[in-house]
């Protein structure tokens, strides 16, 4: 593949978790594009003088080397609104990698279809969109569903998967410590998750005193939460509400079985691969995923354990096959590994840079 002519880029962010996965993904496959200039302009402060902070740099770099494009990363759609007076007339590229229309409006449905406010989210989105030079999504279902809402232009959209940070998330030694068969989740407990789902299949275990799960987590939905007394209910559940993102890998390492998800049977949970489930197979680790739109990749019981959203019954069943199956899950994982490498991989998402970067004209 032919490689970008000297250009500059300045990746654009502010986002109360900078270190987010998909920020980090993108920025590891942009340093490693050959001849690409890269001005990060990100925030390090969480609260909203971060959009201060992430505008100032943002000046800088534009006053002092112009860079040719502006990349504004996941969550970029307020700061945009406040940088687009000093771009404008610059290449810009948005990451719509998750739709605060879609996800307020259908998906969480907090905000009502007909009203005002979902209104006024929508035209800010569409104008966001339509003033993008182009447009990333994390999955191809994404691209096709947002830019059927939003009335885009398929030429002016691209797919770059989400990756993972492979200095954490790669295979390691087995270090299972538990004589028991371990389960591991962790997440934000969003509705697309499916907590009700594993917390039944947790609560229906428990019987077997060898199945325990390891469960990390909460988040901002009061009807989601209430799981979390549950789960500090069970015998067979070892919960925890955060853990640094550093020790991850180790709770990962020691499971033999992960829960990558999503089992929420929601609109978004049909349109993605979780960005745990890439986790656990870049460390070659058997993996429980609720079947979307993105999961053809994977071959049932070979790469991957898929069972259907919205079903409890299911999620027991295959934990159980898993529990009764254990010599075939090295196997699975590797094959899981190698789904990885191949779709998404640092250099796979290096490589579609490359090539929107490259059909970009100077």
């Amino acid at each position: 593949m032919s490689r970008p002519t000297s250009k500059s880029i300045c990746y654009v962010l502010s986002y109360r978790a900078p270190n987010y996965i998909r920020t980090t993904s993108l920025l590891a496959a942009l340093q490693s594009i050959p001849e690409l200039i890269l001005y990060p302009a990100i925030n390090k402060h969480k609260g909203p003088i971060r959009y201060l902070e992430t505008l100032a740099h943002v000046l800088w770099i534009r006053f002092r080397w112009n860079p040719d494009i502006y990349f504004v990363g996941f969550r970029g759609h307020e700061i945009f609104l406040i940088i687009y007076p000093f771009i404008y007339n610059k290449t810009i590229i948005f990451d719509e990698f998750v739709s605060p229309y879609d996800s307020y409006v259908t998906e969480r449905k907090t905000v009502h279809t007909n009203s005002i406010t979902a209104k006024i989210l929508y035209r800010l989105e569409h104008w966001i969109l339509h003033h993008s030079d182009h447009i990333t999504f994390e999955t191809i279902s994404n691209q096709t569903y947002y830019s059927q809402i939003f009335h885009l232009n398929q030429n002016q959209t691209t797919t770059i998967h989400l990756g993972v940070d492979t200095t954490l998330f790669k295979v390691k030694p087995k270090k299972i410590k538990n004589p028991n068969f371990r389960i591991f989740f962790y997440g934000t407990f969003l509705p697309l998750h499916g907590i009700k789902q594993i917390y039944q299949a947790a609560s229906k275990l428990q019987s077997n005193p060898e199945i325990n799960f390891t469960i990390i987590g909460s988040g901002s939905n009061p009807d989601i939460n209430i799981y979390i007394d549950k789960f500090k209910e069970l015998p067979n559940v070892s919960y925890h509400a955060w853990v640094e993102l550093e020790k991850l890998p180790d709770y990962v390492n020691q499971a033999h079985l992960c829960l990558g998800g999503p089992y929420g049977n929601t609109p978004q949970s049909q349109r993605l691969i979780t960005g745990k489930t890439l986790q656990f197979i870049a460390m070659a680790k058997p993996v429980i995923i609720g079947k979307s739109q993105e999961t053809d990749i994977f071959t049932q019981k070979k790469s991957a354990l898929l069972i259907e959203q919205g079903s409890d019954k299911q999620l027991i069943q295959m934990i159980l096959w898993a529990y009764n199956n254990q010599p075939k899950l090295a196997s699975i994982g590797h094959n899981a590994k190698l789904v990885y490498d191949k779709h998404f991989s640092n250099q796979k998402i290096s490589d579609s840079l490359k090539l929107l970067i490259n059909n970009i004209k100077s």
